[in-house]
């Protein structure tokens, strides 16, 4: 079996993009609410942050993502990187179904996602949700567009 995650990604990005501007806000607000500072401004900049971090993570649609693939199986399951979320959405693609996949770039090559299909009824090909690969290494990414040919 054959297991890929970005999860050193995913730490970093909740880390300095919502870990962190929520804890400047949090104590930026509480200082300010118990007059400790006589100034909001601090808490407006970590406002900002949060936003900041919030827009990122929309816009780039990051994702952590684990790909698992056994002698049977393609598992791909992942969850959007944002303030409370954790629930995991799975594609599951049969070995003999798989009908391929593919890599895709927009936002001037900030954004990457693989896309896989799957063979349907008819003969048609049915594509599930692109996942964002944004958050691996380099290296991953190689490996990654090695496992399914693209």
């Amino acid at each position: 079996m054959t297991e890929i995650d970005n999860k050193r990604g995913t730490v970093l990005a909740k880390l300095f993009l919502i870990q962190i501007p929520v804890a400047l806000i949090l104590v930026t607000g509480l200082l300010a609410v118990f007059l400790v500072i006589h100034v909001w401004w601090p808490v407006f900049v970590s406002g900002g942050l949060v936003l900041a971090g919030l827009l990122i993570t929309v816009i780039l649609h990051l994702q952590h993502v684990t790909i698992r693939i056994s002698e049977d199986k393609i598992h791909v399951l992942y969850y959007p990187v944002r303030i409370l979320s954790n629930s995991y959405k799975r594609i599951e693609i049969p070995k003999d179904l798989f009908a391929g996949g593919g890599l895709r770039s927009s936002l001037f090559g900030l954004r990457r996602e693989l896309i896989l299909l799957e063979w349907a009824a008819g003969g048609e090909k049915a594509s599930y949700p692109p996942v964002s690969l944004l958050l691996f290494s380099k290296s991953d990414r190689l490996e990654i567009s090695k496992l399914f040919n693209v």
